[in-house]
């Protein structure tokens, strides 16, 4: 019983610091990927967006990896694809905020399908 506390406690403070650290990893690979697409980079960002959903992504980013991905297919023409991120955001995260985001894209999509 002696050791089993202290080394519980210790396990405990380590598993708290990688949760943080693979946070952190996440926050700055979308950091990242944002900036990718504002600046027009559109297939490195994609490129960064699928290696992360290969990872186990935390949920709060997934969502706004579809979106991203979403907008990187509606700059680039790919207008079904883009749809289809929308759509999963909307499938998956209806009570996330970026839900909101997914139905402007949406009728964005289809606003510059019939331009």
């Amino acid at each position: 019983m002696g050791r089993t506390v202290p080394f519980l406690v210790i396990m405990f403070l380590v598993s708290g610091v990688f949760a943080n650290a693979v946070e952190d990893r996440f926050r700055s690979e979308m950091d990242f990927a944002r900036k990718a697409v504002k600046d027009g980079f559109y297939v490195v960002a994609e490129n960064k967006l699928t290696s992360l959903l290969d990872l186990d992504i935390p949920e709060k980013f997934e969502a706004e990896v579809h979106m991203l991905l979403g907008r990187i297919y509606y700059e680039r023409s790919l207008l079904r694809r883009a749809i289809q991120e929308f759509d999963f955001v909307l499938e998956h995260f209806r009570d996330n905020d970026i839900a909101d985001m997914a139905v402007y894209w949406t009728a964005e999509v289809y606003f510059k399908e019939e331009n």
